[in-house]
């Protein structure tokens, strides 16, 4: 169903820079949130070129299509990014900002709660810095934040990267990238326990990862096969957790390509019965290694086994493993909540002493 807001009457204007970030772990009409730049005369707080955010209305009013639009003053904002930390219901949106105090370009991170975003927690957190950081890309997964952007610190272009352990209440730079070259328009993706980042260099997309959440990264990888194909442009590419798509013009007009990563993907599925089995699959075309998992259950009456963690010492690609929780009693509604590696999902089920029966 198409859901169509126009904000034109209550004085917004020039709304640009649209990104989405979409999680299905609220109800069915909270379909994430969606950051952009935006201008307006409303008269509580006007604001020209400023960080918005729009989200559905976490009430029942939802469901009827309400929604709601929030914003911070700081004008002169130029592109917009977000993300939404699965393991945390966090929303982050990030945004480039000119302070015309310092004369530089600064990025603003604005977090957010998803399960309660009219009530819970946010803030807005200017990360300051002596150089231009612009187009800024957002990765985030259980408390760890990781911001891209364009640095000319060196006197060229490189990708810098703000980081974060702690939910955003400090932060730190690394360096993606720092070499001769133009380096630029950085995307993100958090995929396993990595962050993967792209970035066009002389018309070529390059592929590159941190196991640190932001610290190190590892010598950049070509993507694209015909040298200087891909257009130079921001936004070009498209990533997840498995590849990239990017527009090339090898051929002379706008085409859409694709190249996947080296990464392990896993993939989980729940089930009930005697306890709580989870099966993980690898979809990716590497190995994983090592990968922590826990299973958590939340609500109802739990009287043992509400929680079980452990290691998936290795799972090749193609390949799938069941974990299980063990022994489980209770009596009650539950929440099931599978955290393997990176990837966190959630079910709804019901207690019956040892049984857990209508998962979904």
């Amino acid at each position: 169903e198409l859901v169509y807001y126009d904000w034109s009457s209550y004085g917004w204007y020039d709304m640009q820079a649209p990104t989405m970030a979409c999680h299905n772990s609220q109800d069915p009409w909270e379909f994430g949130v969606i950051g952009f730049i935006a201008s307006t005369d409303y008269e509580s707080a006007p604001c020209v070129s400023a960080p918005h955010m729009f989200f559905a209305d976490p009430t029942e009013q939802g469901a009827e299509g309400y929604a709601y639009i929030s914003w911070w003053s700081y004008n002169n904002s130029a592109h917009a990014t977000a993300t939404i930390d699965k393991a945390t219901d966090m929303i982050y949106c990030a945004y480039d900002w000119y302070n015309e105090t310092s004369a530089t370009y600064n990025i603003l991170v604005w977090g957010r709660s998803y399960e309660d975003p009219l009530e819970g927690e946010s803030w807005l957190y200017e990360i300051p810095s002596t150089f231009y950081a612009q187009y800024p890309a957002i990765a985030a997964h259980d408390g760890h934040i990781v911001v891209l952007c364009q640095s000319d610190e060196h006197i060229n272009q490189d990708i810098a990267c703000f980081y974060s352990s702690d939910g955003g209440a400090t932060w730190e730079l690394s360096y993606v990238t720092n070499s001769p070259e133009d380096d630029l328009y950085p995307s993100a993706v958090v995929s396993g326990d990595k962050i993967i980042c792209t970035f066009v260099r002389n018309g070529d997309l390059y592929y590159t990862y941190s196991e640190d959440w932001g610290a190190t990264w590892e010598e950049p990888i070509k993507l694209n096969d015909v040298d200087g194909s891909v257009a130079s442009e921001w936004r070009t590419a498209g990533i997840t957790e498995s590849g990239a798509v990017w527009t090339d013009t090898r051929d002379g007009n706008a085409d859409i390509y694709y190249n996947s990563f080296p990464v392990p993907v896993l993939t989980a599925e729940i089930t009930g019965g005697f306890g709580v089995t989870v099966t993980v699959s690898n979809v990716g075309t590497a190995a994983a290694e090592n990968v922590p998992w826990s299973i958590e259950l939340s609500g109802g009456l739990i009287l043992m086994g509400g929680k079980k963690e452990g290691t998936i010492t290795s799972l090749a690609p193609g390949e799938s493993t069941t974990i299980k929780s063990g022994l489980i009693l209770g009596i009650g509604k539950t929440t099931i909540t599978a955290t393997v590696g990176g990837t966190s999902i959630t079910a709804s089920g019901f207690l019956l002493g040892p049984f857990v029966l209508g998962v979904k």
